[in-house]
Formats: C-alpha cells, structure tokens, sequence
C-alpha cells in the first residue's frame, strides 16, 4: 500500500515536516514496515506520530493541548490548590471559620471568627486584595520562617480586607506569643502549612 505524503499538511495545531521509517511488531509477532511523520506544534515543541493518528483526529497537538483543556477543566476561580498556593491559603482559612471538625476551632469559629462575605465565596477577590496587598509567589526552597502567612491584626475579628496583613510565618509566630502573653493564647494562630 502507497504511503500517504501528508508533507506541510496542518492536523489541529501539528504540521507534518518529515516521515521517518520504523519497524513495527503486532502483538502477533508479525514486522511490518511502518514509521511516523515528524511534527511541530504551535507551541514550538515536536513530537512523533502515526499518520493515521493525524488524519482521524486522533492526535492534535504536542499534548500542550490537553494540558491547557485539563488546567481549564481544574480551574475554579483562577486558581487550584494543586498549582497555586494561595488558594490553600483561602480554603484553609474558610475551613478555620466554618468546618466543625476542625482541631482548633475554639480559637476560630467558636469564637465568632469568620471570613467576611467579600472573600467566603469569592476567590478572585481574595486573590486581588492578596497581591495588591504584600502576597507573592515565593520560590521553592524558601526557609519556612520566611514564608508569608495570613495574620489577623486584631485576634478579636474575623478575616477581611481591613482586620489582615500578610507576614512571615517567623513575625506571625512572635504575634501568637505576644498576644499569648497578653491574655489571649493561642487565638491568632494562624495555619501557616497551607
């Protein structure tokens, strides 16, 4: 059977440049004479595929594609807590306020400490006031005293625009013995591992 030239035709987001010739086993053991067509993607990457891979459909892209569908398809409010950690952050602060089987909720919810209603059910507002307000994407590596952490200014009110600040876990960790000493242990410990 004549091979098909495919050559500068365009599949999805693949152009096919070049066919190189392989062997292929069948899972009946039988060699046949095959090969791939080289390809580049838009996004500047090459890959190797099938010809018929291209022509039904089958493969459109280098896979930046699907990762683009699966970073879309997991988004929710611009952000996942998988990718970005402040989005840990924000769902472990609601939890804090909200969840009863949280460990330490006699220092959040039994106490009245809640998320005010701009942020409880609004990421991107959170996130907007974060970095417009000291939050930044911290390198990997980063020592742990000098990862910032959401801190309450005054421990008697709950999380909002006006009652928080963001510090280093090490100036957070001196607030929470401060305020410790003054009478009120333990109510402005924040969750710095999210």
């Amino acid at each position: 059977m004549k091979r098909l030239d495919i050559r500068g035709m365009k599949f999805g987001r693949l152009t096919a440049v070049e066919f190189v010739p392989t062997k292929r086993v069948r899972p009946n053991g039988r060699v046949e004479n095959d090969g791939k067509w080289l390809c580049t993607c838009e996004c500047g990457m090459t890959t190797m595929v099938y010809a018929s891979d291209l022509t039904h459909g089958r493969t459109m892209s280098c896979g930046c594609l699907h990762d683009e569908s699966s970073r879309i398809r997991f988004t929710k409010h611009g952000g996942t807590s998988r990718k970005e950690r402040l989005y840990s952050i924000w769902l472990a602060m609601k939890q804090r306020c909200s969840y009863d089987g949280y460990q330490h909720r006699e220092n959040y919810s039994m106490k009245g400490i809640k998320v005010c209603d701009e942020w409880v059910n609004d990421y991107a507002a959170f996130r907007k006031w974060s970095y417009d307000h000291g939050f930044f994407d911290q390198p990997k590596g980063t020592p742990h005293r000098e990862i910032l952490s959401i801190d309450r200014i005054n421990p008697h009110k709950g999380y909002c625009p006006e009652n928080c600040q963001w510090i280093s876990c090490d100036a957070n960790l001196r607030k929470r013995f401060s305020d410790a000493r003054g009478g009120d242990a333990d109510a402005n410990a924040e969750d710095t591992r999210a």
